[in-house]
């Protein structure tokens, strides 16, 4: 029987190799505050690669994230998170000869996100996942229609990367249990740095964060 661990194992060993697949000349590493871009964050400075890092997230979580770039030595840019200037800033930054963003798209979504990972039955976490990837597609899909942006490249789009999900257990892949192992045992550092926007240790319970990350949002708000 293979165990949690080597599912983990053989996941990263495919992962890097796809990331490192994934590079391309002029091309900027988009960095949130979660897991997703930190486990790549740590794989491009595992093999001494620097990209430029940017941001446009919440306050708290360009802090979280810039603080993920300080401790790699990648150099960070943030932007306001206003919907109505992100599309012209990428617009500006494509003609400034930036062609591609290296995303962490997806890696959530095919691992059922936050819906997934209250899933009790197989068939629940399927409905997350084709649900969380096909709104993740739809969105990426609208923005290179239009070839006005940057590429957006994600990992996550390699067949040997979905090859491999598909053989770890659907109860292995939810509440992010992938990245949590990753970052545990390959990036202890950039584990110790609290998670996204809820600012609470990585190892409670991931709804614990949604709910920290939902409390935050409303007082900002207010």
């Amino acid at each position: 029987m293979i165990t949690a661990k080597r599912h983990y194992e053989k996941f990263y060993q495919v992962f890097q190799q796809t990331i490192l697949k994934c590079l391309k000349p002029k091309m900027v590493f988009t960095l949130t505050g979660g897991w997703d871009t930190r486990v790549i964050a740590g794989i491009l400075a595992t093999n001494n690669i620097v990209l430029p890092a940017l941001s446009w997230g919440t306050k708290l979580e360009n802090i979280i994230a810039g603080k993920v770039a300080s401790l790699l030595g990648f150099k960070h840019y943030v932007w306001s998170n206003n919907p109505n200037l992100i599309l012209p800033k990428m617009k500006q930054l494509r003609e400034n000869g930036c062609k591609y963003f290296l995303t962490a798209a997806l890696f959530d979504e095919v691992n059922g996100s936050w819906t997934g990972s209250k899933a009790r039955t197989f068939e629940q976490f399927e409905w997350a996942r084709k649900i969380g990837v096909q709104r993740r597609l739809d969105g990426l899909d609208s923005i290179h229609k239009q070839n006005l942006y940057p590429e957006w490249i994600t990992p996550f789009s390699d067949f040997n990367v979905l090859d491999n999900l598909k053989s770890i257990p659907w109860q292995l892949r939810k509440g992010k249990q992938i990245q949590r192992w990753i970052l545990r045992n390959k990036f202890p550092r950039l584990w110790r740095i609290p998670y996204y926007d809820s600012l609470l240790p990585n190892f409670l319970p991931y709804y614990l964060h949604g709910l920290s990350t939902i409390l935050h949002t409303t007082l900002i708000n207010n």
